[in-house]
């Protein structure tokens, strides 16, 4: 669906930083992106900014090219909107719950409000913002990068009831590393932690050991791996193919290693590894209930262009257009309630 021009788009950020959703996002309503062999042009007529700590020469260079108008305030930059990004303050995976209170209240009926990150960190606070929003009758959606980029290949999307175990592998510190896992594990598997369960973390031996107990699947791993594009280790002196696992290479490269495990409704399990210095890349495997294993890689795309971001762009354009949310509303309930699990 190609939605016409929207009058204003406004960006709500802590600051302007690459790689990030922020800076991303607000580049491609400004100067528009490709998407599905066409060029999308800019946006909205109008596209507003607060961005506190963004570094004045980045905003006077977009004001002088592309007539980005910078706000003083948030509430200022959210009144009169078609849509608004809500981009969380680094380190955190969502909004502060006042603050996307706030900015709901300025945005106009009809208006739409997208955070780039999860909706909230605990299940009663996204109810809460969902309830708001439709009380303001303003739609709302939330999500990062991860759910929505390029899977190479596709994987077939699996339901609980066909899906028994899944596996995501990533990188980063402790929230970087659970909101990408979420974002990546959540679209493939349409998954829910069991109430009232914490989930597991292990940390560095204690990682191996649960793998050796069961606790998380080795094939798993080595399917997920097979589909990085980023090896570590001797890969990067010379190119040589390695089988990471089955030469216990994982173990050697793992720099903190981290697994987080997690019990849902169905009886399915789901694991996110940290994994940083093993693969550079985010990739998943999802056993089926035949046994039947399904693996890809969460493609990013490089800096500096980041074409991942086209994507999760156009969603967000979309939506802010009238198109519907491509999943259920009340995924960011449970996203939420995971995270909760999580912590």
């Amino acid at each position: 669906m190609i939605m016409g021009k929207l009058n204003k788009l406004a960006v709500v950020a802590p600051g302007l930083a690459k790689p990030g959703a922020s800076l991303a996002l607000l580049d491609r309503f400004l100067a528009g992106y490709p998407e599905d062999a066409v060029f999308r042009g800019r946006a909205a007529s109008e596209v507003s900014v607060f961005c506190p700590g963004a570094a004045p020469e980045a905003l006077a260079r977009r004001q002088r090219d592309f007539g980005l108008v910078v706000a003083p305030n948030d509430e200022a930059a959210a009144a009169g909107a078609d849509g608004l990004v809500v981009v969380p303050a680094e380190g955190h995976a969502a909004p502060a719950p006042d603050h996307l209170q706030n900015v709901l209240s300025v945005l106009k009926p009809g208006g739409a409000c997208w955070v780039a990150g999860l909706l909230a960190a605990r299940e009663q606070d996204a109810a809460s913002a969902l309830k708001l929003a439709k009380s303001l009758q303003i739609r709302l959606g939330a999500s990062d990068l991860l759910s929505v980029t390029f899977r190479l290949p596709e994987v077939r999307r699996l339901r609980s009831e066909r899906c028994r175990e899944a596996l995501i592998v990533v990188q980063g510190d402790d929230t970087r590393a659970t909101l990408d896992g979420l974002q990546g594990l959540k679209p493939e598997a349409e998954l829910s932690p069991v109430p009232g369960r914490t989930a597991r973390l292990y940390e560095n031996d204690m990682v191996w050991r649960a793998g050796a107990n069961g606790e998380w699947s080795w094939d798993l791993l080595a399917a997920a791996l097979s589909r990085s594009n980023n090896p570590q280790g001797d890969a990067v002196a010379d190119g040589r193919t390695q089988d990471l696992v089955g030469l216990g290479i994982v173990q050697r490269l793992a720099q903190r290693p981290r697994a987080w495990v997690t019990d849902h409704v169905g009886g399915v399990r789901t694991t996110i590894l940290a994994l940083d210095g093993v693969v550079r890349d985010v990739n998943i495997a999802i056993r089926d209930r035949s046994g039947g294993i399904h693996s890809a890689q969460l493609y990013r795309p490089p800096a500096p262009n980041e074409a991942g971001y086209h994507r999760l762009a156009g969603v967000v354009t979309r939506f802010f257009g009238g198109e519907a949310l491509p999943w259920p509303e009340t995924r960011e309930i449970e996203l939420a309630a995971w995270w909760e699990a999580l912590s």
